[in-house]
């Protein structure tokens, strides 16, 4: 209220004059006392104006204040130096504002929205979000026959924070504003309840969950909550080599024997990038120190990252993996690229580092099966007569279309086949079961009349979405109704088959209902 006070001090100190003596007329008195009010009500008068005024200063320097996009610091940032402004917010992205640029590989006209496959995607969500409200909200994971929750990431509120942007995609906006209002009054990252948690399950669904619900709605508690959740994992990057520790104990420090993985280190910089932009804070502009060292190694390994790593020494080792535990490192190496939250001019070294490691895997861990279906192995599994492919890998086909789509570098056509073929395979992973669902990993045969057969120690499905997310992506980049029925029919085989399993994980609510309401409802209606 100062700057505002200020300007208006004369207007306000003219209502109280000094006390000092004016002089008088000859009948002793006052000339402007002469025909006016007693001299008490006229101080009285001027008493309450003046009031009236002040609180109207107040109001209009806080309505000032929390205008849109004029937010101050969040109170537990460190204090900014004294000849320093204290950074504030910056402005929620306008709604509406993204779209999609001409596309050379575009083959039919996009559809219309699928408003009876939308209701009953919709439904469905709906049925496990009201399951959580009802038995378990505010908990981590619903156990649905017990009729409680379980808390196994840390008493985060897992499910809704990974929900928020699913809920707000969906239309279901008063289930949207009734979690947030809720996780804002109930949520305390300072809670010592929440001792360790995984720094990379906890950014990539708590943190990236908080900073996309506010991306799409500009609702300032939830931008509020993300900085003080990403004030809770920085711990984790105090390492000698800037790279995150895999578990942090909130505002405390990181642990985790110094080992971690490519995935875990190299799957943080969207989060927390989104962050630091939104927040305009740089402190948060940290994790990008991964870049640094994964850049060396990808060129001095032909693209080849050993999906093992040392945070404290920096050096990598075992196998090379799009799979699990090396997956989401190669495609942040894109989708950074993309997302360019510092603005300007992009980091072109990333997309080096994402044409190099897709050049090598192309040519070190793509394979055929028997009766020519493209799938992509690791450097590990392969053997003589096939190999093993994960359903985490199954992301690569929506990777792939993505860059096809948004890079000009004369890939895109090659890039774009091997997608279409790998999504084939991903898709035949799902079509060839009995249940129609498919399993964690499967076994490819270079030899025979069987394609593949399930992993017999991972034959089991947990509604994993690589598979629909890049069904999504080929949709969009290619307008080819096949991915929009092959989405269909895995969500009818999801649909259908009843889940034997005690628990109800957040990525059912967060990612599976996401990818799928995105296929069906307007194509263009979202940024890839």
């Amino acid at each position: 209220m100062s700057s505002l006070y200020l300007r208006l001090r004369p207007v306000i100190l003219g209502l109280f004059p000094s006390s000092k003596p004016r002089s008088k007329t000859k009948g002793g008195l006052d000339p402007e006392e002469s025909n006016s009010l007693p001299t008490g009500l006229v101080w009285l008068l001027r008493l309450l104006i003046g009031t009236a005024l002040l609180i109207t200063f107040v109001i209009i320097e806080r309505s000032l204040v929390s205008a849109p996009g004029v937010v101050p610091a969040v109170e537990n940032n460190p204090p900014a130096p004294a000849q320093q402004q204290q950074p504030m917010f910056a402005p929620p992205p306008q709604s509406g504002q993204w779209t999609m640029s001409s596309n050379p590989y575009l083959r039919t006209p996009y559809a219309t929205p699928d408003e009876s496959r939308i209701a009953s995607i919709k439904a469905g969500l709906k049925h496990v979000w009201d399951g959580h409200v009802a038995t378990s909200y505010g908990a981590d994971e619903t156990r649905p026959t017990a009729g409680t929750g379980n808390n196994r990431w840390g008493t985060i509120c897992m499910t809704i924070l990974d929900s928020l942007d699913t809920l707000w995609i969906a239309g279901m906006k008063e289930e949207f504003d009734k979690a947030s209002e809720w996780v804002e009054t109930h949520l305390d990252f300072h809670s010592s309840s929440h001792g360790g948690v995984s720094t990379f399950e906890t950014t990539i669904r708590a943190l990236g969950g908080l900073v996309s619900a506010y991306e799409l709605s500009g609702r300032k508690g939830l931008l509020r909550l993300a900085v003080e959740l990403g004030d809770g994992l920085l711990p984790a990057f105090n390492t000698k080599t800037g790279i995150a520790q895999p578990h942090v104990t909130f505002f405390r420090g990181g642990g985790g024997g110094g080992q971690t993985t490519i995935a875990e280190a190299g799957t943080l910089q969207v989060e927390f990038g989104g962050l630091a932009k939104n927040s305009l804070d740089e402190r948060f502009w940290k994790a990008e120190k991964w870049f640094d060292l994964a850049e060396d190694a990808v060129n001095q390994r032909d693209g080849m990252l050993p999906m093992g790593l040392n945070v404290g020494s920096g050096s990598f080792g075992g196998l090379v993996s799009w799979g699990a535990s090396g997956d989401s490192a190669y495609e942040y190496f894109l989708k950074y690229y993309l997302y360019n939250p510092r603005g300007g001019a992009t980091d072109e070294r990333l997309k080096h580092m994402y044409r190099k490691s897709v050049e090598t895997m192309k040519g070190r861990l793509v394979k055929k099966s028997a009766n020519g279906l493209t799938y992509l192995t690791d450097s590990g599994s392969s053997r003589g007569s096939g190999g093993k492919m994960e359903h985490l890998a199954c992301f690569v086909p929506g990777l792939l279309a993505l860059g096809a789509m948004t890079l000009d570098d004369g890939h895109g056509a090659e890039d774009l086949k091997l997608a279409e073929e790998l999504a084939a395979a991903c898709y035949a992973m799902y079509e060839r079961t009995d249940t129609g669902l498919a399993a964690e990993a499967v076994w490819f045969n270079d030899k025979g009349l069987e394609d593949f057969r399930p992993v017999h120690s991972m034959k089991w499905n947990i509604l994993r979405p690589e598979t629909l997310e890049s069904l999504f992506v080929l949709y969009q980049v290619t307008g080819d109704v096949k991915y929009r029925e092959w989405s269909w029919k895995i969500w009818q085989h999801h649909d259908g088959v009843p889940c034997l399993q005690e628990l109800v994980p957040a990525l059912i609510v967060a990612c599976l209902p996401h990818a799928l309401y995105a296929t069906f409802s307007q194509a263009q209606f979202l940024a890839l």
